[in-house]
């Protein structure tokens, strides 16, 4: 009976991998629609499936391309709530909701998750979220909030001026 249901169990593995493969087939294509069909269907069909946490983010990313912001921010909501520690894609996620309700012009909810960058580490997507926040807080009319959150963005070190090196002026006297 134990080897039966570990076939089984593999089957439905075998059949949400390949239902997710396709739909990244379909994601890498171009066809967002039909990806976004596929992903859906993968969790409806294997809700419990390890893969379907990864098809939701995927639904939530397409989803915001295609302007479904309420779907994008639930979806990717049902993904951040699924247990994955992934920080990449739980960073990715935070600023796709955050962007999704700053293309609503949802000011606050766009603050209260973008603001969540302030306790993340710096990383790629760090810089694109505190921008948005900015905007957001001037959009709410909080000129100094957004100040503040530009002189953190943009603040250096003393001496050091990016994309500019020291510059030999007489390279023969090696001064």
């Amino acid at each position: 009976a134990a080897y039966l249901v570990q076939g089984h169990r593999e089957n439905k593995d075998d059949a949400a991998n390949t239902v997710f493969n396709s739909a990244v087939v379909q994601l890498n294509a171009g066809n967002d629609q039909e990806a976004l069909k596929e992903f859906n269907a993968l969790r409806n069909e294997f809700p419990d499936n390890k893969i379907t946490k990864i098809a939701v983010y995927y639904a939530g990313i397409i989803n915001f391309r295609l302007g479904n912001y309420d779907e994008s921010v639930n979806d990717l909501n049902q993904f951040l709530n699924s247990g994955v520690e992934e920080d990449m894609l739980v960073q990715s996620a935070l600023l796709t909701q955050g962007l999704a309700r700053f293309e609503q012009e949802k000011w606050q909810q766009a603050v209260e998750l973008l603001s969540q960058f302030e306790k993340i580490p710096e990383g790629p997507l760090h810089e694109r979220a505190r921008i948005h926040l900015a905007l957001a807080y001037e959009k709410l009319g909080q000129p100094q909030k957004a100040e503040a959150v530009y002189k953190e963005l943009y603040k250096r070190p003393d001496g050091i001026n990016p994309g500019m090196s020291p510059v030999n002026v007489n390279p023969s006297s090696g001064k």
